[in-house]
């Protein structure tokens, strides 16, 4: 779990230390003097910086946040090109569209498929070590906060996540209660809307999957308003994609 939670919170950019920091800014104010970079550049000046500072391999996550920190304290000017340069991953929303995926919880599946793996606490047809999985995982397969853990690694890799493509995962969507498919896609919508809501906001009580909040037509009702909110909207939800089978 803890694995895990360094992996899709990042917790090193939260918890830089006094190394950390000075080798981030010498690693910007380095290629920031210089007329042309890329990235063959920018990964010898992070090995010449942990060889200096003796830390691990700087990440490109803690080099924007750095380099954010300086431009708005006025100590660099703005640059496009290095902030390009310190986009990880951009292959994933370089369409205009970020996908985030998440699962529901593990839930009784119709099919006897032999070949389908099976794993305690996980939904049938997965295995606890996809990343998908493990962000499910670690969030408690709360809707809620898989939203928040994948749109936060957007931000702290400096990737637009203002279109979103929602994938709901986690073996046959149809077959779950009613109830809960309403609750879970609303509770993602919300997530959208208010990026810094908690769950208890939600009023979230279940139990083996039968949830003590509302009726349906209630959630139906709040469904409607929250995707009429999500319109305008900092994340905006314009796919919705439910996997209906394993």
């Amino acid at each position: 779990m803890k694995k895990a939670k360094t992996q899709f919170v990042n917790a090193r950019v939260n918890v830089m230390n006094a190394s950390e920091q000075k080798a981030c800014e010498e690693i910007i104010f380095a290629l920031a003097k210089m007329s042309k970079y890329n990235y063959k550049i920018l990964l010898y000046e992070k090995k010449k910086a942990s060889e200096k500072y003796k830390i691990t391999m700087i990440s490109n996550p803690m080099l924007l946040v750095v380099y954010q920190k300086l431009v708005k304290n006025k100590k660099i000017k703005r640059n496009i090109d290095l902030e390009e340069l310190f986009r990880k991953r951009r292959i994933r929303t370089s369409s205009g569209i970020a996908s985030v995926a998440v699962l529901t919880k593990p839930f009784p599946c119709p099919g006897k498929c032999v070949y389908c793996p099976t794993q305690e606490n996980v939904p049938k047809s997965y295995i606890d070590n996809e990343p998908a999985v493990m962000r499910a995982i670690l969030a408690g397969y709360d809707p809620v906060k898989q939203m928040q853990i994948r749109l936060r690694g957007f931000e702290l890799a400096g990737n637009p996540a203002d279109k979103i493509e929602l994938i709901v995962m986690g073996g046959t969507f149809s077959y779950l209660p009613r109830k809960y498919q309403v609750w879970f896609i609303l509770s993602c919508f919300m997530a959208a809307n208010h990026n810094q809501v908690k769950s208890e906001k939600l009023k979230v009580k279940s139990k083996n999957l039968k949830l003590k909040i509302k009726t349906q037509k209630q959630l139906l009702e709040m469904l409607r308003k929250e995707q009429k909110k999500n319109e305008k909207a900092k994340y905006r939800i314009i796919g919705l994609t439910l996997e209906t089978r394993p």
